[in-house]
């Protein structure tokens, strides 16, 4: 609960980082036994699986072209403290397995984009020391996360073979998603697929 971001804006449930962070500094025990009755029945609660879509206009981009704007998904603060305790607990998992590839740099501890840069610059300068060439591919794969799809992360969570109530979680935030956006008519809401 120290770590959370205090700015980022709340979802539907429009609970603020700020409330949370107060109710566990005076009664730690409420959303201790929240959560870890989520991981004792293996269950995502459905009402944090529901995303709130906010459409950002791209600088300088034309406002009547749909394509010049960012959606934004804010989740529910719970399900984000929720996801961030599953997060570690797997990333535990795997750095005591020794299951994180050495030049993965998202998601791991002591790790940042600012590393990643230097390594790859040290191995440039490495190549030109030892008169070598150095070739770098860099690939930017068009809306990768829009049309990942969930059955492949169950199906990497299953190979991991970490039998577990977090792995369990892990796989139910997978099920039940929904997206919503506010219309001149009133709130679209659709499954997230």
């Amino acid at each position: 609960m120290q770590k959370v971001p205090i700015k980022k804006a709340p979802g539907y449930d429009g609970i603020d980082f700020i409330v949370l962070k107060t109710i566990f500094r005076t009664h730690p025990e409420i959303l201790i036994t929240f959560y870890n009755k989520c991981l004792s029945l293996q269950c995502f609660p459905n009402p944090l699986k529901t995303g709130i879509i906010v459409l950002f206009l791209k600088k300088g981009k034309n406002k009547s072209d749909i394509k010049s704007y960012r959606p934004v998904s804010l989740l529910p603060t719970l399900g984000k403290i929720l996801e961030k305790l599953l997060l570690e607990r797997l990333n535990h998992h795997l750095r005591r397995n020794n299951r994180q590839h050495p030049n993965q740099y998202g998601f791991r501890t002591n790790r940042s984009t600012e590393e990643a840069i230097l390594d790859l610059l040290d191995k440039i300068n490495s190549a030109k020391n030892s008169n070598q060439h150095a070739l770098m591919i860099s690939l930017d794969i068009k809306g990768a996360f829009d049309h990942l799809q969930y059955t492949s992360i169950k199906n990497s969570l299953d190979n991991l073979k970490y039998h577990s109530n977090t792995l369990e979680t892990l796989i139910d935030i997978l099920s039940n998603r929904k997206v919503t956006i506010n219309t001149s008519q009133g709130p679209a809401t659709w499954n997230q697929q």
